[in-house]
């Protein structure tokens, strides 16, 4: 078990989840990167029965997109109260009712989103 509160990044780019995970970090969060939505499926399944307080997902991605990932984390008994932020260029993709941030993400009101879900 951590100490520090997870937060879980799955984004197809390389560059801005280095940015999320050193802000993040920088932040106190202990930040947990997947580069698609299966490996991110995975990471969250390897955590249990400990859960992230947020998942910040790009939508469009290889493997499993953001909506598939998503749909499989809110069927899943263990995981489908964790929090998602979706982050995309084009937020009409984005599940409805959820929390999307278009790209590029104001780092400023990202922060306040993490706090809030991990409060």
């Amino acid at each position: 078990m951590t100490s520090r509160k997870i937060v879980v990044v799955v984004d197809d780019e390389p560059g801005l989840c280095e940015t999320f995970q050193d802000f993040l970090d920088d932040e106190g969060y202990d930040v947990r990167v997947a580069m698609d939505g299966a490996v991110g499926l995975q990471t969250l399944k390897q955590l249990l029965p400990e859960k992230p307080c947020i998942v910040i997902c790009d939508v469009l991605m290889p493997l499993l997109d953001g909506n598939a990932l998503y749909a499989i984390v809110k069927a899943d008994r263990d995981l489908k109260t964790i929090p998602f932020v979706f982050t995309t260029s084009d937020p009409a993709r984005a599940p409805a009712g959820e929390l999307i941030m278009k790209k590029p993400v104001n780092f400023d009101v990202l922060l306040s989103v993490v706090r809030k879900c991990c409060a």
